[in-house]
């Protein structure tokens, strides 16, 4: 029921960041855990690789995208593979 509550209030960052999956050079492994963490920190240079708004409450967010961006990492895993070796 949190996780609803979460999702469904003030966005995911994992969802945010999702679109961005195909765009060469932005964060992709754990992207809304990341994404989270620099919004709680404050780092404006790193939250402008990431192409997306980041949620009203990144610290009670932080949680639920790092299961999110877990469960998507084999996608994740293999776009940035494909990123890193086919790409340069």
């Amino acid at each position: 029921m949190l996780i609803i509550i979460s999702l469904s209030h003030q966005g995911c960052a994992t969802v945010k960041t999702m679109p961005n999956l195909g765009s060469y050079g932005t964060p992709k492994l754990y992207s809304g855990t990341r994404l989270d963490y620099n919004a709680a920190t404050g780092d404006t240079v790193k939250l402008e690789e990431f192409k997306s708004e980041s949620p009203d409450s990144p610290v009670l967010d932080m949680p639920f995208s790092a299961l999110l961006d877990t469960i998507i990492l084999p996608i994740t895993l293999s776009v940035t593979l494909y990123e890193v070796i086919f790409e340069k």
